[in-house]
């Protein structure tokens, strides 16, 4: 699951419409749409779309050995 789809599955999980988290992040709802399709996103963007809906989609794109270094073998 690519981040657009992630986002568009926690938006529906909220019951929160494209055209009110287009309003909440500043965007119109069309490029809520391009968003959705997309597998990438701008930093700035991501942050304002991870607090308007309480999910942190920044850790989806976290490598494991990142998260937990213990887990790196020297």
């Amino acid at each position: 699951m690519h981040v657009g789809e992630a986002i568009d599955k926690r938006r529906n999980e909220i019951g929160l419409s494209k055209s009110e988290l287009g309003r909440r992040i500043g965007v119109p709802q069309q490029h809520i749409n391009r968003i959705l399709e997309r597998g990438t996103m701008e930093t700035n963007r991501l942050f304002k779309v991870s607090e308007t809906l309480g999910f942190n989609f920044f850790s989806r794109s976290v490598p494991c050995s990142i998260r937990f270094p213990h887990t790196l073998r020297r």
